[in-house]
């Protein structure tokens, strides 16, 4: 029996390369709702000192898990006066519009620059309407995918290691120890299944189908979940799944590993 901290690993395995090689824009890297000022008037982001050439999910999905924690965490802070739901529903309508919106203003601006220099998918050669719709398609889906396994990456790094105030403020250990628990099932949901995943909506966990989902999944898992208590901070780095290897030797391991299972 794997534990939580050994299965996560080979999860993660599959991101960090696709994160090394693709160098696809310049994304901010280290986007979260605490670096994004917004006004009636405007919207400005901040604290752009780590902004570096990498995949254009990796900022989108950094974004959205940030949120999905926050969505997570509502539960821990409900009282009897408040029961936090209509703030939960915020927060999941501002996650789907994040998406949708960035979608619908890219592929606008995409239509709007087709015949400009640099452009990827030329004309001469995507020449047919429905040729370059499924181009079209194609990159936006890969895009889809990349946000939710670099927010999933996102969500358990920031769970298990590095924190969030969401979390932390929470008083009750065992509350805590429930709000996390679920972020983190839907973070491993995303990394295995994420390429299922049609459309940002079909995420929501308050939609009965992806609650349903995630439990049969976890009820199917060879994974033994421990408590939280027992996987976080250091423990989650230095346990199960080769975490207690150097950084070399446990890139390796995971590399043998991946090559193994044929993927």
């Amino acid at each position: 029996m794997w534990s939580y901290a050994g299965s996560l690993s080979r999860l993660f395995s599959r991101i960090p390369t696709k994160f090394c090689e693709r160098a696809q824009a310049l994304i901010h890297g280290d986007l979260h709702t605490g670096s994004v000022m917004d006004t009636p008037n405007s919207t400005q982001v901040i604290d752009p000192e780590f902004a570096f050439y990498r995949p254009m999910g990796f900022d989108i999905g950094a974004f959205v898990g940030n949120l999905i924690l926050a969505f997570f965490a509502q539960d821990g802070h409900a009282h009897e006066g408040n029961d936090r739901k209509e703030y939960k529903e915020w927060i999941w309508r501002t996650i789907e519009e994040t998406w949708t919106l960035f979608q619908q203003k890219f592929t606008a601006l995409w239509h709007q620059h087709k015949d400009g220099s640099g452009e990827a998918y030329l004309a001469e050669i995507y020449n047919k309407p429905e040729l370059q719709q499924l181009v079209q398609e194609k990159f936006m889906k890969d895009l889809f995918h990349d946000t939710l396994g670099f927010g999933a990456a996102k969500m358990i790094r920031i769970v298990g290691v590095a924190h969030v105030e969401d979390f932390e403020s929470i008083k009750d250990d065992s509350k805590r120890a429930a709000c996390e628990r679920q972020a983190l099932e839907l973070a491993k949901l995303l990394l295995e299944e994420r390429r299922n995943f049609q459309a940002i909506t079909e995420v929501n966990p308050n939609r009965p189908n992806c609650l349903n989902d995630l439990q049969q999944r976890l009820q199917m898992s060879p994974v033994q979940l421990l408590p939280l208590a027992k996987i976080k901070n250091d423990h989650l780095r230095t346990t199960a799944g080769g975490f207690n290897l150097d950084p070399m030797e446990r890139d390796g391991k995971l590399l043998r590993e991946e090559s193994e299972m044929g993927k």
